[in-house]
Parts: structure tokens; C-alpha cells; sequence
């Protein structure tokens, strides 16, 4: 099942078309096909000063168990492919970030320009769990090595190892990486 959308339009079309599907879309939990029914938008969390703009990031579907349909109740979260579930920030930071950590710049310093934070700690979050997702990238990109090149032989062990790879998803996909790949493989960039 699709997981990630270009816009919200189309996301909200595909809600509201699922009889479409017929089929094709089953649950994750229960494995029953043909159980979803659209079930509201879900917003990014803003600050108490912000609360008043929401804006939507995704929207969820319902495996829903009433009026004739059986289901198990459980929802299921579509997203906009510039927000990455779990994060505060959007894939357009993230990606701005490894662009900003390639030219060279220090951890802290790219996040500060990509995020206009100025704690690091998510930083290191994002590349703990980017780290952790090296194998699907290099799956995805389909290459079994990737040489370790003089430009990154100053970084500490952890970039020598993700930012070749990083460098690879750039050339491919361009800016936005990270949006590309969401799109192209349905599962969150980190």
C-alpha cells in the first residue's frame, strides 16, 4: 500500500477513493482486505503559540469493525512525503542537513543551519538512525561497496561510512533525497 503522497490532494483523493482498490489494500495487523475507511487528518505539533495554523502532514485510515464491515480498529497513518513520521522536522531539514554535512561543515554546525537549532542532540539522533538504515540505501542504490574517498577521510568513523553513501542518494535523487526516496520506496527516510 502507498504510505507516502506528493501532496495532500492526492492523499486525500486516494482516502476517499478506496473502493477503488478493491483487493489490493489489507490491513497490516489483521491482513483483511477491503476493511479501511478514512478517518482524519493528522497534524504536525506545533507550538501553543502556532496552535491555531494546523497544518496537515498526513492522514489515517481506519481498519474499521462497524457497521457490517470486520476489520480489528486499528488506524493506519498516510503521510505527506515531506514530513517523516516520528520527527519534528521536515525531510526538506533533513536533507539539508547531510547537504550542509557533506560540504563539510560540523555536526553541529549543519544542524544549526539546517534546523535554526541550536542543540545538536537531534542531530546525532538522525544520524544514529540513518546509520542503522545504511543497508536498505545501499540496497536501494543497488551497489555492494562504496569506496571511502579522501573527502571524508577527516570526518569521524560514523560519517566515513554514511556519507558516501548520503553523497550517492544526492547524485541520484538531487536535493531532495529524502522526499525521493520516501516516494520511490514507501518507507520513512530515517
Amino acid at each position: 500500500m502507498k504510505l507516502f503522497f506528493d501532496n495532500i490532494d492526492s492523499l486525500d483523493q486516494f482516502t476517499h477513493q478506496l473502493d477503488r482498490y478493491n483487493g489490493s489494500l489489507s490491513c497490516q495487523h489483521c491482513s483483511k482486505q477491503n476493511q479501511f475507511v478514512p478517518h482524519g487528518f493528522v497534524y504536525k505539533n506545533q507550538h501553543i503559540k502556532y496552535a491555531d495554523k494546523k497544518e496537515p502532514v498526513g492522514k489515517r485510515l481506519l481498519c474499521s469493525n462497524r457497521y457490517g464491515r470486520s476489520g480489528c480498529g486499528r488506524t493506519l497513518r498516510l503521510y505527506l512525503a515531506d514530513y517523516i513520521p516520528s520527527l519534528t522536522r521536515s525531510s526538506t531539514q533533513v536533507t539539508l542537513f547531510f547537504l550542509w554535512l557533506l560540504s563539510g561543515s560540523p555536526i553541529q554546525a549543519a544542524y544549526q543551519k539546517s534546523a535554526h537549532a541550536t542543540d545538536p542532540r537531534n542531530a546525532y539522533r538522525w544520524l544514529t538512525k540513518c546509520q542503522a538504515k545504511l543497508t536498505t540505501f545501499r540496497t536501494f542504490l543497488s551497489t555492494r561497496s562504496f569506496e571511502f574517498t579522501d573527502s571524508f577521510s577527516k570526518r569521524t568513523n560514523r560519517l566515513q561510512h554514511l556519507l558516501p553513501t548520503v553523497k550517492r542518494l544526492h547524485e541520484k535523487f538531487g536535493d531532495s533525497f529524502a522526499i525521493r526516496f520516501q516516494l520511490e520506496r514507501q518507507v520513512s527516510f530515517i
